[in-house]
C-alpha cells in the first residue's frame, strides 16, 4: 500500500486584509490556503489572489477541504 502526500490545507474565513496577510504567510510555510470569495468584493478577490489563496466558491466546499 503506498501513502499518498498531502499538503495541509488551512481555509481562511475573512480573506480581508488581515486574512490575506496570514494566507500568505501561511503559504510561504507550504501550506494550501482556501477561502470563499462568494459576495466579496473585487478588492478582496484581488488581495486573496496576490497572496496565492485560492477560492472554493461556496463556504461548504471551504468547510469540506480544510
Amino acid at each position: 500500500m503506498s501513502q499518498v502526500a498531502t499538503i495541509p490545507t488551512v481555509g481562511i474565513m475573512s480573506p480581508g486584509e488581515m486574512g490575506q496577510a496570514i494566507g500568505r504567510r501561511l503559504r510561504d510555510h507550504g501550506l494550501r490556503v482556501i477561502t470563499c470569495l462568494h459576495g466579496r468584493s473585487a478588492r478582496t478577490a484581488a488581495r486573496a489572489a496576490a497572496a496565492g489563496i485560492e477560492d472554493t466558491g461556496d463556504d461548504a466546499t471551504l468547510v469540506q477541504e480544510a
